[in-house]
């Protein structure tokens, strides 16, 4: 198959070479699936009035042009707790400005272009993170970035995608007094979050378990 062709790349056999530094990496769902609920809705919004929500497959990870390798959740939580890499949160760039999700899947959505033919658009699945609490980011000095995970699903091209995070939950009361598990963005400097997002060889050591699922 063209698209999983890798020989000139110098990527691992599977990978979708995106251009710019930008690479799908597998494990990937073997069939392909039917959007549901709030997915569904998420990408008919994302296509337009115009287009049938297609089929998809999913991905489990995006190499970035920094070198990290964004995962998502839907590989991730199915490792046992201490082989868990919270490597899914990511940083990306919406309408001129950094926003931060947490990925569900990676996927290649089939859309016909305006010449008659079939083209992919590489997205990535998500939850977003809201903004940070202005009062405390103000407070901080733009140190402490405090967020909620919003239960909405979103689109994001993956070419948006820039980074990717920790997102470390913590309770915390705050300065308007509102109390609650919030969700506190790690990026400073001097901080090396490649960890986070760590060599695509490292994820070949220790199989997940795939619960049933047909994957390759």
């Amino acid at each position: 198959m063209p698209e999983l062709d890798s020989s000139n790349t110098g990527l691992p056999y599977g990978s979708v070479d995106l251009g710019d530094g930008y690479a799908l990496l597998c494990k990937r769902s073997k069939h392909s699936v039917t959007l549901r609920g709030g997915e569904a809705i998420a990408v008919s919004q994302f296509l337009g009035p115009r287009h049938v929500v297609p089929r998809i497959k999913k991905w489990a990870w995006l190499r970035l042009p920094n070198g990290q390798i964004a995962c998502s959740a839907w590989r991730e939580s199915l490792r046992p707790a201490e082989q868990i890499r919270m490597s899914w949160n990511i940083k990306f760039l919406c309408d001129g400005e950094t926003r931060c999700g947490e990925v569900r899947y990676f996927t290649r959505l089939a859309t016909a272009a305006a010449d008659d033919n079939w083209e992919f658009v590489d997205v990535a699945i998500i939850r977003t993170y809201s903004a940070p609490d202005e009062d405390l980011l103000r407070l901080s000095n733009h140190v402490v970035l405090a967020s909620h995970l919003l239960d909405a699903i979103s689109v994001v091209k993956v070419k948006q995608i820039v980074g990717v995070i920790a997102m470390i939950p913590r309770q915390m009361v705050l300065p308007g007094g509102v109390e609650g598990e919030f969700y506190c963005m790690m990026e400073r400097p001097g901080y090396d979050i490649s960890s986070w997002g760590v060599p695509y060889g490292v994820y070949t050591d220790v199989e997940d378990d795939d619960n049933g699922e047909d994957v390759e």
